[in-house]
């Protein structure tokens, strides 16, 4: 199909990136009673400057254009104030819904002859930044709680647990071992 307005362009990306199709998802009960939980640590400054340390300053920014250069600045001149929100989130378990809307960017691919089909070009997601400063917090205490309990073997070579990377890497290991399960 070929189209050469703004609005039917975004239209055809978007029905070939994201067919209207309907998870199909059944519930599967627990198979074991549940155990008690950990008592929640506070969240501290020192582990949400360590995790914005790591963030590059010059990422591009969700909807709300707050890229980690803006919260490295509030955590140096609001640090309580930041901690707070990120220790709510954690403590409440709720990642707030503006967390969960993005701004979809088209990318075009190298190499590619006919720029005008859907697949010469690719989706990048822009996520907010302060959700995935909760996700990488709360991503860092479950892999240390894996490591302490010795939940979860971290010597798995080439699809182990990279370190900075522990949200894709812990899906990643999920991933291999629910393929890994025996069925039944």
């Amino acid at each position: 199909m070929w189209v050469s307005d703004l609005k039917g362009k975004a239209n055809l990306l978007a029905e070939s990136w994201f067919p209207n199709t309907k998870p199909t998802m059944k519930h599967i009960p627990h198979p074991s009673p549940r155990r008690p939980t950990r008592e929640f640590r506070s969240v501290t400054n020192e582990e949400v400057l360590n995790i914005l340390k790591e963030c590059s300053s010059d990422n591009a920014p969700g909807l709300s254009g707050l890229t980690y250069r803006v919260w490295k600045w509030v955590a140096l001149v609001a640090p309580d104030q930041l901690v707070s929100i990120v220790h709510a989130a954690l403590a409440l378990g709720i990642h707030h819904h503006s967390w969960k809307q993005s701004l979809v960017a088209v990318i075009p691919k190298n190499n590619k002859k006919d720029m005008a089909l859907p697949k010469s070009h690719q989706p990048i997601q822009l996520i907010e930044c302060l959700g995935k400063l909760v996700e990488k917090i709360a991503a860092r205490r479950i892999t240390f709680e894996l490591g302490k309990y010795n939940l979860m073997p971290f010597t798995l070579g080439a699809e182990g647990v990279l370190p900075g990377r522990y949200i894709e890497s812990l899906l990643r290991v999920f991933k291999q071992l629910t393929h890994t399960l025996p069925s039944g």
